[in-house]
């Protein structure tokens, strides 16, 4: 079903000796987000197999990404994370491109193809975040505050500007205006940004 929402996921990783008290720190960060405006439902929790340690994935919905960064720079947010961390609580969050299609321009009107939003999400989203890597080496802090502040950092960078202006810059591939001869073109273009930005990560991170 196509969807404008943006969606982000987390993996909750509890202390095994601590199940129920984690469960209900994921129950308040529950409570706490569907009480923030523009957060329209949650998923979860459910148990992820395979692991040393107990792991359950949720996942939050937002109808703009606004509210979404509120409630990763909220006191709330800050409050519950010190509170998981003092009960062995770490957690990763990721974020489902499907949710940027609301900044993917279509001239025509037409619904872009859910593969070529992905393509323009990740030219924009991989060069971000190894830039932020990169700003982000030596700072002292504590983990969740600097993961917490990239998050905010690749959010707006891509939601507000390079996805706005990648879509306009591959418009008319992403509306389907070309003739089939260009498809190529395009889509190469794509792989050889990438490319050329993981070269450059490999020279500055290693």
């Amino acid at each position: 079903m196509e969807t404008d929402f943006f969606e982000y996921s987390v993996d909750h990783q509890l202390d095994p000796r601590r199940v129920k008290e984690g469960l209900d720190l994921i129950q308040q960060f529950f409570q706490a987000e569907l009480s923030m405006p523009g957060c329209v439902g949650v998923e979860g929790p459910t148990l992820v197999p395979g692991h040393a340690y107990p792991i359950y994935r949720t996942c939050t919905r937002w109808n703009n990404v606004e509210s979404f960064i509120a409630w990763m720079d909220s006191a709330e947010r800050r409050r519950l994370l010190e509170n998981g961390s003092n009960a062995g609580y770490s957690f990763n969050g990721s974020m489902n491109w499907r949710g940027y299609s609301q900044w993917i321009h279509a001239s025509s009107g037409e619904n872009t193809p859910t593969w070529k939003m992905n393509l323009i999400v990740l030219l924009t989203l991989y060069p971000s975040i190894l830039l932020i890597q990169v700003l982000q080496r030596g700072w002292p802090g504590y983990p969740p505050t600097t993961l917490l502040l990239g998050n905010i950092a690749s959010v707006s960078l891509t939601g507000w500007l390079l996805v706005p202006w990648a879509s306009r810059v591959y418009g008319p591939w992403l509306d389907g205006d070309l003739s089939t001869r260009w498809h190529p073109l395009y889509i190469s273009s794509i792989i050889g940004l990438l490319f050329l930005a993981w070269i450059i990560a490999h020279w500055i991170l290693i």
